[in-house]
């Protein structure tokens, strides 16, 4: 029951990182940290858009890698 239960516990925090990663950069700034080599290339517009998409899909592989042991917990246990 306990593992059942950390299973759902990991899917549900992991789905929420992932699904509200866009949100969770634009409210704690998170792409003000994103660096790039190449900002001689792009114009300001182009930078800030492209910082803000690095920090939202670096943070969706973060959600998706908390959500990975829970999805292996149930396909152990639910088998």
């Amino acid at each position: 029951m306990f593992l059942k239960a950390l299973a759902l516990l990991f899917l549900i925090v992991g789905a929420v990182v992932t699904f509200g990663a866009k949100a969770i950069v634009e409210k704690y700034q998170l792409d003000k940290d994103v660096k790039i080599n190449f900002d001689n290339e792009l114009t300001e517009e182009e930078i800030l858009k492209y910082k803000n998409q690095q920090a939202v899909v670096k943070f969706k592989t973060i959600g998706m890698f908390i959500c990975l042991p829970g999805v292996v917990l149930v396909l152990l246990l639910f088998k």
